[in-house]
């Protein structure tokens, strides 16, 4: 495909992830227009010391839609972040919504190894009301499954 692994390797220092109420507000209407379905899509931004702020989010199609599964298309997910690239924006990682909590499931955890530091943004929705929402990473000087700080702006 071309891409380059720096462009999708996010940067492993962020502590905190911060999201503006626009954002956060898209990403909320995207969950429960998705629901009861698992909704994902990525997140994009800057980083700023150890802060990674999320300036927009990018749909993406759950090619397996279930109410507790999800997958993506590698390709698509890969051209989304060249073209977030292009303009100038850093791949954050990935949000997607749960049905059960905001706490990652063992798939998640499966895929945050894949790619240490990328931040997974949980949204635990239920009957289209938002439950909780955390931010998750693994794998940074061997630590293993660590919160990230939501900071909304």
């Amino acid at each position: 495909m071309g891409v380059s692994q720096s462009i999708i390797t996010p940067y492993k220092g962020a502590e905190i992830i911060a999201i503006p109420r626009g954002v956060y507000s898209d990403i909320i209407k995207h969950i429960k227009s998705e629901y009861p379905m698992i909704a994902l899509g990525i997140l994009v931004g800057l980083f700023q010391k150890n802060h990674a702020i999320v300036f927009h989010t990018v749909k993406l199609k759950n090619i397996k839609p279930s109410l507790d599964n999800y997958a993506m298309d590698e390709k698509e997910w890969m051209r989304r972040i060249q073209e977030a690239n292009n303009l100038g924006l850093k791949y954050i990682g990935i949000y997607h919504s749960h049905r059960g909590s905001a706490n990652p499931t063992q798939y998640d955890i499966q895929k945050m190894r894949e790619c240490p530091g990328e931040i997974f943004l949980i949204i635990h929705a239920k009957k289209n009301k938002i439950i909780d929402i955390r931010a998750w990473k693994y794998g940074e000087n061997g630590k293993g499954l660590t919160e990230v700080k939501i900071l909304r702006i």
